[in-house]
This record gives structure tokens, sequence and C-alpha cells, in this order.
């Protein structure tokens, strides 16, 4: 697909409404499902794609595929004011509070959000930073007193960075880490990596929703689908029909092919 051409059918996937999955192995029209990368050059082509997708969605019933757009900032509505998580990547991040009064206050300094979710009165949120050699992430707890203010607590080592999370029940809070799929128990605070693809690091991986018994993670090249098969995972991409393989270049860029 020639270089204009791939621009101008992204422009028009994102101004369209967003694409709709409700089934494993069903790709939305038009989509393709293909394996993994299979070798270095493949991997490669996939860290350097210019497309980009992203997933969402309320249910495990369905899931939206639309082009992804970067932002630094997460938000949690409460009933009084919101919270505000601000990632910087290598600059630097911090969660601020905005009560009723508009002002911004820093409630927790130095740290990358990307996710968070609540249970009760806590409030969890992942926080991570992949760059260079760094690969560490950990979940901190916030509580507000009834003094109003914020007490703040770190009550679990990720021990890898995470990207994004997925709250699956009243206990189970799914998280996308750099390196696969870890799910989270809020009540015994414990972790459990359910699945693992060291070669994630390369896709900068942006979201995650299920999909039935399934996982669909929103990333570079393709959105991944992780589904369970007799006590293992298999993983599957789903991409654009047009895009299905990447021709390699000299330089970084990895242009679509049919």
């Amino acid at each position: 697909m020639p270089l204009h051409t791939f621009f101008l059918a992204a422009m028009v996937l994102a101004t369209s409404p967003p694409l709709v999955i409700r089934n494993v192995g069903q790709p939305p029209a038009g989509w393709s499902v293909i394996s993994p990368p299979q070798n270095e050059t493949e991997w490669h082509c996939a860290n350097y794609a210019r497309e980009e997708w992203t997933v969402s969605g309320d249910s495990a019933q369905s899931a939206n595929i639309a082009p992804h757009e970067n932002g630094s900032e997460i938000r949690l509505a409460l009933p009084d004011g919101q919270l505000v998580g601000i990632n910087g990547g290598e600059f630097g991040g911090r969660i601020e509070w905005i009560g009723q009064d508009g002002v911004r206050r820093v409630v927790v300094p130095d740290k990358n959000p990307v996710a968070f979710t609540t249970r009760g009165n806590d409030i969890f949120v992942a926080t991570g930073l992949f760059h260079m050699g760094i690969d560490s992430g950990e979940i901190i707890k916030l509580r507000r007193t009834g003094s109003g203010t914020w007490q703040v607590s770190t009550v679990m080592n990720l021990d890898e960075a995470p990207d994004a999370g997925a709250r699956i029940d009243d206990a189970t809070w799914m998280l996308l880490t750099t390196h696969g799929l870890t799910q989270v128990d809020l009540i015994e605070l414990t972790k459990e990596p359910i699945y693992r693809n060291e070669n994630w690091k390369l896709l900068w991986a942006n979201s995650v929703r299920p999909l039935g018994d399934s996982w669909l993670v929103g990333a570079r090249r393709a959105v991944i689908e992780i589904t369970p098969r007799g006590g293992t995972f298999e993983e599957k991409w789903l991409i654009p029909a047009s895009c299905r393989r990447l021709k390699t270049f000299e330089s970084p860029d990895c242009e679509c092919r049919p």
C-alpha cells in the first residue's frame, strides 16, 4: 500500500465509528486473523509499524476497535471532584486532585500512572515506567480521610511496567504489562501472571478488554487476541486485510502489503 494511501485510510478510520468485534476468531469486516511475528525481522517491523490500535468497551460481550490516540492523562471521577493521572514517561508524572473549587493539588508526585480502579473507599492506581533499562511498576492505594487529605501507600510491586487495566469483577483487576497479562486480587493484594510474551515490549500496548473468555489487547501493528486453549493460551493478531504483511526497507519504516 503506498504511503499516501495508508494515511488516507487511517484518516477515514479515525473519523469513522469504532469497529465492533463480538466473537473470538471473527474479525470485523475488512480485517484478517494472522499469527504473531515468527522471527526478529517481523518483530522489528511490528515495532516500527505506522498503525496503532486501541480497544474499549463496557462489557465482555463486545469490544470496540479504533485508531489509538496518544494522551498523557487519565481521569477518575468521584462525588466531590476527580483524580487526574499525568504520565510524562521518562520526563516524570504525578497524580493530582481537582476538588469542587477547581484547584489542582498534587496528591502523589514522581509517579507515572496508567490506570485507576476502585473498591469500596479505596482507589488503586497502577503506575510504572518502561524506558531504556528501566522496567518497573507498582500499585498505589489512595484513601480520602475525613479531613479531606489523602492517605497514600504502596501495596504491590509489579516487577514490570503496567500499560493499562480492565476490571473483571469486584475483586479482580487485569493489568496489561510490558510482557503480558497479570491478574491482581484487590482483596488479598496478590498477583498472578496469566500470559507472557517478552516481545510485547516492542509493541507499546495501550489497552486491554475482555471478550467472552478471551482478551483483546490494543497495540502497535495489531489488536492481539489471547484465547484459553486446554490449560494454555493461543495468541492471534487481528489486522486490516490491507496490511497483512509489512515490507521491510533499509529505513526503519515497514510498509503495508495485502
